[in-house]
């Protein structure tokens, strides 16, 4: 068997040290906003500590099990966070709160295949993603917690088999099963009020597809069939495909 390996990744330093260059884009980015700080002529608002990270992680694994056998594996990582200290001054009084911002995102991927023979060949494929975003945003003037998190996951597996018919035609088919989900959630502590919304779409899959090639090269066919159920609606959908160039 052989197996190869890539690895890469980053990280920020701006938690550790802070350039001049990393400075004057974080004012250009934020100027105007909570981060930058706001005054008036009664209230003012003043940001201390800000702190942003964030790294990221890609790995691919390919391993040939047997001349006949082939897994290939990736994944990949990545994370941003940001917080900053809120210092506000109302009526001769001071007072902190901390508010953040977070993005994670992860997908990974596996493939296996199998040559039977010089004319069937069998492939599994899954994968799977998912995306967070998490955010706490104080508004101290008006003594109010905004609290939100929205997070998409995907996630599939297809399992297929081609025959190659002869020189020119080959012939394929299998199955496929995806997921969807969306989860969006608010809350707020003044007035009190939270909302979770989640949203799951499911949708299982039949496939055929025929390729067929003319001896010289200058026709190319392909036809299939491809049959969904969406689980969620209980319908069924037919997709009937055709090309010729």
């Amino acid at each position: 068997s052989k197996m190869s390996m890539q690895v890469s990744g980053r990280r920020s330093i701006a938690d550790l040290f802070k350039t001049p260059t990393y400075n004057q884009y974080f004012e250009r980015t934020f100027s105007n906003t909570d981060v930058a700080g706001i005054s008036s002529a009664n209230d003012t608002l003043l940001t201390t500590d800000e702190n942003f990270y964030f790294y990221d992680l890609n790995l691919k694994l390919m391993v040939d099990l047997s001349e006949n056998d082939k897994l290939r594996v990736n994944f990949l990582g990545f994370n941003n966070e940001i917080s900053y200290q809120e210092n506000a001054t109302r009526n001769n009084t001071t007072e902190s709160k901390t508010s953040n911002l977070s993005q994670q995102s992860t997908s990974a991927g596996l493939s296996y295949h199998h040559l039977w023979s010089n004319h069937v060949k069998t492939v599994v494929e899954a994968y799977y993603s998912d995306y967070k975003l998490e955010s706490t945003n104080y508004d101290i003037f008006n003594d109010q917690r905004l609290l939100q998190k929205n997070e998409v996951s995907d996630m599939g597996l297809k399992a297929g088999i081609l025959l190659q018919l002869n020189q020119h035609a080959d012939l394929s088919g299998g199955y496929q099963f995806y997921e969807v989900a969306v989860t969006s959630e608010d809350d707020i502590n003044n007035p009190p009020f939270t909302r979770l919304i989640k949203h799951v779409l499911r949708t299982h899959a039949a496939f055929l597809e025929t390729n067929y090639s003319s001896p010289s090269n200058f026709t190319n066919l392909r036809a299939g069939l491809r049959l969904n159920y969406i689980s969620e609606f209980e319908k069924f959908i037919i997709e009937p495909r055709l090309s010729i160039n």
